[in-house]
């Protein structure tokens, strides 16, 4: 899955206009902070499946696994 400059805008804008928790974030630091966490969390998942085959995914891990799912298509 692509995520154009528009989409990356809209996402650091959604962050920054939270109010309950503020955020200051850019285009920039989204992306590129959703990259380091799709990285660790397939090398995590890697690790976990050579381990024991069986794991138990968090609500980040299954959303991350599905953001890894579209980029393959």
């Amino acid at each position: 899955m692509r995520v154009g400059r528009h989409g990356w805008e809209l996402i650091a804008s959604n962050l920054n206009a939270v109010h309950v928790q503020r955020f200051r974030v850019s285009q920039k630091s989204v992306r590129d902070r959703t990259r380091i966490l799709r990285k660790n969390f397939k090398l995590e998942i890697r690790e976990e499946e050579k381990a024991s085959g069986v794991q138990e995914l968090s609500e980040l891990d299954v959303a991350l696994e599905e953001i890894a799912e579209k980029e393959q298509a």
